[in-house]
């Protein structure tokens, strides 16, 4: 989403990918950074950690009247919800 958004403020959109140490207490994480100039992503601590991050066509932009969290989400909640929801339906239809 904000790979698609950058390009029409004027923005670079780079992904870095965190893993800390197996025995670290943080966690692994995903950053989507932004910047005006690509050249602040050549700079440590992002210097060949910062991966060019295109935008994607098939991912719709958000806008005042239109804007889908369920769509962004790595994992489809709304096909998980419809799944839980069908089961529920099935298992109580039975007793009505």
């Amino acid at each position: 989403m904000l790979a698609n958004i950058a390009p029409a403020l004027g923005l670079q959109a780079r992904l870095v990918y965190d893993q800390p140490a197996e025995d670290s207490p943080l966690a692994i994480t995903d950053w989507v950074l932004l910047a005006r100039d690509a050249a602040a992503f050549d700079a440590p601590p992002l210097a060949g950690r910062a991966q060019l991050l295109p935008p994607d066509p098939s991912r719709s932009l958000w806008t005042d009247r239109f804007n889908d969290l369920l769509e962004v989400l790595r994992t489809h909640p709304r096909d998980e919800f419809d799944r839980l929801r069908n089961a529920l339906r099935a298992r109580f239809a039975g007793g009505r």
